[in-house]
């Protein structure tokens, strides 16, 4: 092959290469759209729950938020509260090039009872309970003299 041939398959090469690479963008936003992305080992992560919104209820000095979490074990969940954020995460392996992240944060109130928030798992849903002091106005009266 002389030079003239190699430089016409060098530039045909890379007219393939920038065509290859089109279609795997869109492809890439074809399922970007749909919440799945494509990882560089060719996995893919369904990132649906991300986007839900917890439930939550509301009633006298307790308050329940509801986490959709399906096919997640109690052992795979973290939980914790710091700075009044409520944070929760979870990774479950489906199957060899599946897998699921969750991750939510809420913001709660800051007049909680520490040791009074529990958790429960039941049908892929996670229940947060916390229970809050009545004192929780903050707000004090002052007197004019």
């Amino acid at each position: 092959m002389n030079e003239k041939q190699k430089e016409n398959v060098n530039n045909m090469l890379k007219k393939a290469n920038c065509f290859l690479e089109g279609i795997d963008k869109s492809f890439d936003n074809f399922f970007k759209d749909m919440g799945i992305t494509r990882l560089a080992s060719e996995a893919f992560i369904n990132t649906e729950a991300d986007l839900k919104k917890p439930m939550s209820d509301k009633k006298d000095n307790k308050h329940t938020y509801y986490f959709d979490m399906p096919g997640v074990s109690k052992e795979e969940i973290k939980i914790s509260v710091k700075d009044n954020i409520l944070s929760i995460s979870a990774e479950n392996i489906v199957e060899s090039l599946n897998h699921k992240i969750y991750n939510f944060t809420v913001k709660i109130d800051d007049n909680y009872i520490e040791d009074k928030i529990t958790s429960k798992l039941e049908n892929g849903v996670l229940s947060v309970y916390f229970e809050y002091n009545e004192e929780c106005d903050n707000v004090i009266n002052i007197n004019i003299e």
